[in-house]
């Protein structure tokens, strides 16, 4: 194994050059365990509003252990006005969304 990392290396390397900051995250590491492990960092929360994905960010974040989750109330519709209902806040949605 080490002498595949070895040959690896070099080409490691240069996709971190090219690449740079628009690698998100490598190995056994998903992109929303990173965001969530550095907002968990910063003591930061997320607020996730979806439409028309049915859910499918919610689903990604759920599974995670609790401490990494910091969206416990998540909520899916399928338009802009559902959605504000749900979420319950006072007056009405924004117009022209």
């Amino acid at each position: 194994m080490d002498d595949v990392r070895g040959k690896l290396a070099p080409v490691e390397t240069e996709i971190r050059k090219r690449l740079g900051n628009f690698i998100m995250a490598e190995d056994e590491q998903t992109l929303e365990g990173v965001v969530l492990a550095e907002l968990t960092k910063r003591g930061a929360t997320l607020a996730i509003a979806e439409t028309f994905t049915s859910g499918q960010i919610a689903a990604r974040i759920g599974p995670l252990p609790a401490p990494r989750r910091p969206a416990p109330r998540p909520c899916s519709r399928r338009t802009w006005a559902t959605l504000w209902r749900a979420r319950q806040p006072p007056g009405d949605p924004p117009k022209g969304e």
